[in-house]
């Protein structure tokens, strides 16, 4: 298919448009861009506080990402998370007082419990391996 072949060419997606829109010179919800995604199991084996942003600090107290480690032992973090998904409640006030950390190894959250194998979708690898724009997709389905 023509998406597949995108980015041995040099490019990074496609852009569709409806043949009723009309052309914009700002970015425009006329247009929707595909990336090809892959997809890959890794295993969560820890988390990372909220960071302090300009924008109020949302997750400051929470869960900012999960930690995972795929099969060939590369480990790296990983957002995506809904809302109800980020609290560790024993570990706020660690958590808000320490952003951008790791939690200590004892943390565990409910939804995210350490050892749950989940699915990602990312782009392409850096160098070292590490997969690119990764994003929680979903528990590990076995299929």
């Amino acid at each position: 298919d023509a998406l597949s072949k995108i980015p041995s060419e040099g490019g990074e997606g496609m852009m569709v448009r409806s043949q009723f829109s009309y052309w914009e010179t700002i970015r425009s919800h006329q247009l929707i861009k595909f990336k090809k995604l892959d997809d890959a199991e890794a295993v969560v084996v820890g988390y990372t506080s909220g960071k302090i942003t300009d924008k109020e600090s949302r997750h400051r107290g929470r869960v900012g990402a999960l930690r995972v480690k795929m099969d060939n032992g590369i480990t790296f973090t990983l957002s995506g998370l809904k809302d109800a998904e980020r609290e560790i409640t024993d570990y706020f006030d660690w958590a808000y007082d320490n952003p951008d950390k790791f939690y200590p190894e004892e943390a565990n959250s409910e939804h995210w419990p350490l050892g749950t194998k989940i699915t990602f979708q990312y782009r392409g690898t850096s160098k070292d391996g590490v997969p690119n724009e990764a994003r929680l997709w979903r528990k590990y389905d076995g299929i």
